[in-house]
């Protein structure tokens, strides 16, 4: 099932529905029969504000051969505000569900693996005379044992020089005493 809107409306963008039969050539592989979505939909708020929702759930093909595809489930959502004349800023964030399938008779690491990620990003977007420059960035959770580690990692580029930033930033709490932690360095 498939809802397209009107590009002029005042909801924009698409939704699709469906029931998927997966049944993978190799017979080592688990199928998999369930629900499937893509959803992408928009809203401009008084001209000034932008909604975006973006929502999937379907199989993903995977890197690990003991581990071969996993269903994919998750969504974001996207805010982008014209704060005065040419400067616009947007912020976004979202979750991800990647439930790995195992390869039956193989050594699987992290049998039934389920990962969760994270994502925040942003953007800010000026324009001076004829010349417009945008800096977008974005960061992924790669860890989060909260409160004792966090790893994320940080990439950003600007439109004008496409310089492009690039960073892992890493935290952990070490204990120091029986009531006492610190930042381990």
């Amino acid at each position: 099932v498939a809802v397209r809107f009107d590009p002029k409306g005042l909801i924009k963008g698409g939704a699709s529905f469906g029931f998927q039969d997966y049944r993978p050539d190799d017979r080592s592989l688990p199928g998999r029969r369930g629900t499937t979505a893509a959803v992408n939909v928009s809203y401009v708020l008084l001209g000034m504000t932008k909604f975006g929702v973006n929502y999937g759930r379907g199989v993903q093909s995977s890197y690990d051969i003991t581990q071969p595809y996993y269903v994919q489930t998750g969504g974001s959502l996207e805010i982008g505000q014209q704060l005065f004349g040419p400067l616009d800023v947007v912020v976004r964030g979202g979750l991800q569900q990647l439930d790995y399938r195992n390869r039956a008779g193989a050594i699987v690491l992290f049998p039934d693996r389920v990962d969760h990620a994270k994502t925040f990003g942003g953007g800010i977007t000026a324009a001076v005379g004829p010349m417009e420059g945008n800096f977008e960035f974005s960061a992924v959770i790669e860890q989060s044992d909260f409160p004792s580690a966090l790893v994320v990692q940080l990439t950003g580029t600007d439109s004008v020089t496409k310089s492009t930033l690039i960073a892992t930033v890493t935290s952990s709490l070490d204990v120091r005493g029986e009531a006492l932690t610190g930042i381990a360095g």
